[in-house]
């Protein structure tokens, strides 16, 4: 499957994550350094992240429509997913953490100084290499 990599500015756009385990923590973590709007809809919340999203303390179900631009599913629950997938309105993107070929795009690992950005992905097939590589590339930019 061919990748358009592309860099967003979020100023204008919204999340929606559902599901604040370890992966949801995350991309939590990971949308929040961009500073784009986020809700979390989950029925706990790190600490760490209150004050900084929007949290709805419940579960999600199946019948739902979500309104954000993009729709982040960090649960267990793979018919929960496949349902939001279906709901979804024209143009939301949607990342799910139990199948990424399902998902509209994924959360490579980025490194930033100052205007550069780097962005490296193996598409989920190794996150042994993705995370070398990564630390790699991250200390030949230290210099800038």
């Amino acid at each position: 499957m061919s990748k358009l990599p592309i860099v967003l500015h979020p100023n204008t756009m919204n999340a929606v994550v559902v599901g604040a385990g370890n992966v949801g923590s995350r991309r939590i973590r990971h949308l929040l350094s961009s500073g784009i709007s986020i809700t979390v809809v989950s029925p706990s919340l790190p600490e760490c992240f209150q004050g900084f999203v929007c949290w709805e303390p419940r579960y999600l179900t199946k019948q739902e429509c979500l309104t954000a631009n993009l729709i982040v599913l960090c649960t267990d629950n793979y018919e929960l997913h496949d349902a939001i997938s279906k709901n979804r309105a024209p143009g939301q993107l949607i990342y799910r953490a139990d199948d990424v070929k399902k998902s509209d795009f994924h959360f490579p690992a980025v490194i930033q100084r100052g205007k550069l950005t780097v962005a490296t992905s193996t598409d989920g097939a190794s996150l042994i290499i993705h995370s070398s590589c990564a630390n790699k590339l991250n200390s030949s930019f230290q210099i800038l």
